[in-house]
Parts: structure tokens; sequence; C-alpha cells
């Protein structure tokens, strides 16, 4: 019985650590494909303008590779004209500052700050009655553990469901790479 339960116990570990090797590429880096999912506190009635400073705390939780997280993230942005990133959109806010933190089991963490090159998308697309959509660029600017020296970018695109004028659910997808030193 032991025996069976040793055989057991280390194909698991070798399939654990074969499926880290799977997105690793050839010069070490990590390929990020996430789903996310989860809550977001927002103080919406405050939105006036970009440098109004409204805010948004996101509690979510990733799935996928390059492992499981939780993601903690925070925003600020304000209403700006709906352009060709938010087409049909009723609001467009667009978020300038901020960033996210993800947690993973080991306790490694890699951190994420907005991308505000000319051009990047970083918009949330109000659609009154309808889903919301967002699509974000973030840098990754370091990290703790397995992810010390990181960096990296990454694409974030959401769909986000408001339940009131502070409360929304939001899920979607969180892919790109972490370059390891």
């Amino acid at each position: 019985m032991y025996k069976k339960m040793a055989i057991v116990l280390t194909a698991v570990a070798l399939l654990a650590a074969l499926s880290l090797v799977v997105y690793a590429d050839n010069n070490g880096n990590e390929q990020i494909n996430w789903s996310i999912a989860g809550p977001i506190f927002s103080d919406i009635q405050n939105i006036d303008s970009v440098d109004g400073g409204s805010y948004a705390l996101l509690n979510l939780t990733a799935k996928g590779a390059p492992g499981s997280a939780e993601i903690m993230a925070v925003g600020t942005g304000g209403l700006v004209p709906v352009d060709e990133q938010c087409p049909g959109a009723d609001l467009q806010v667009k978020f300038g500052n901020g960033g996210f933190v993800a947690v993973f089991s080991d306790q490694s963490m890699l951190f994420f700050t907005v991308d505000e090159s000319e051009g990047v998308l970083n918009a949330n697309c109000i659609h009154f009655g309808g889903p919301n959509t967002g699509a974000f660029a973030y840098n990754i600017v370091g990290g703790t553990g397995r992810y010390e020296g990181a960096s990296g970018s990454v694409l974030v695109e959401t769909m986000s469901w408001g339940i009131n004028s502070v409360l929304s659910a939001e899920n979607g997808t969180i892919t790109g790479v972490v370059e390891l030193p």
C-alpha cells in the first residue's frame, strides 16, 4: 500500500513540475494566460475627469499559466470623450494610474503598473443596459520569490456587470510574458 502511495505521490510531483516547464520558453520566460473573475469596488459617483481622481479596487482570482494567483488591483481615472477604443459606448473611462499585485500559492509575487505609453488602450467602455468592456496594458515591474527581478508586459481584457453604484462583477483574461532575469 505504501509503495502504491509513493508511486502516486511521485507521479503527482512530476506532473506539477512538468506543468511549470510547459509554460517556459527557451529563455526561461513564462507565458501568462490567466482567466480572471471577481468583484470591483468603485467610487463611480465621483468620476468627473481624468484628473478628478475616481478609483476602483479589484479583488480577482486568476487561474491558468503560470499558476493560480490572487490579484489585488487599484486604478484611478475619469471620463473622456468616447473614441475608437469604445465604439458604441455610452461613456468611456480612461485609466492612467494604478497597478496590481498577483500573489501565488508559494507566496511569490508579481508587480504590475499601468502602461501609460502613447496610444495604449487603458479604457473602460460603459454600456448602459449591457456588460461593460475594457482593455488595459500593464508592465511587469518586479516581483518576489521566483519572480524577483521579473519584467515584461500583459494585456488585460475584461467584461463587467454593474450591480449597484459601487459594486460590479468582472471576468476576463490576462495574457503576456514574464521575462525572468
